[in-house]
């Protein structure tokens, strides 16, 4: 999904409703122009959904913009903690944000539902194709590729050959 960030569009954000905080990775935030914004000192400990322990340095507020095919636009101040990983995501937008916009997040069809400015309920799709690139590269980063796995799948193979 695309969303503007302080008034710059920001490519490959990932809604997660069971996040607590929203989160934007340290290179993304090198890229943008933030100087006139206020970072604040932060010594929290945020904790991934494979449990490991990361310290947030920095936190930031923010205006985040999301729009829909018919230019329907809706901004909110969204509070940022600032991290240094690696990942293909630039921006992490939890469950603070779908609640200050009061939206249903789909992952399975990459839509949002919201209620707009008007009170009606609008809908702001994601990008399929980046979806899934996004994802392949996570799994290929964090599943680890052994020896013995490429044997049974080269056995499985060789079993519907025969069949």
């Amino acid at each position: 999904m695309v969303v503007d960030v302080a008034d710059q569009s920001v490519h490959r954000v990932l809604l997660d409703s069971g996040a607590e905080v929203n989160v934007i990775y340290k290179s993304c935030q090198d890229h943008m122009d933030l100087e006139d914004k206020v970072l604040k000192r932060s010594s929290t400990p945020i904790v991934g959904f494979s449990g490991e322990s990361v310290h947030a340095e920095e936190k930031i507020t923010l205006p985040v913009t999301i729009t829909d095919k018919q230019g329907v636009i809706i901004t909110v101040p969204q509070e940022f903690y600032i991290i240094d990983a690696l990942t293909k995501y630039n921006c992490i937008l939890g469950r603070k944000f779908t609640v200050a916009i009061t939206s249903i997040p789909s992952t399975h069809h990459q839509t949002l539902l919201f209620v707009g400015l008007e009170g009606r309920v609008e809908r702001a799709r994601g990008n399929e194709k980046m979806a899934r690139s996004c994802n392949f590269v996570n799994r290929a980063n964090t599943v680890p590729q052994k020896h013995e796995n490429k044997g049974a799948i080269k056995s499985s193979r060789k079993r519907k050959k025969a069949l």
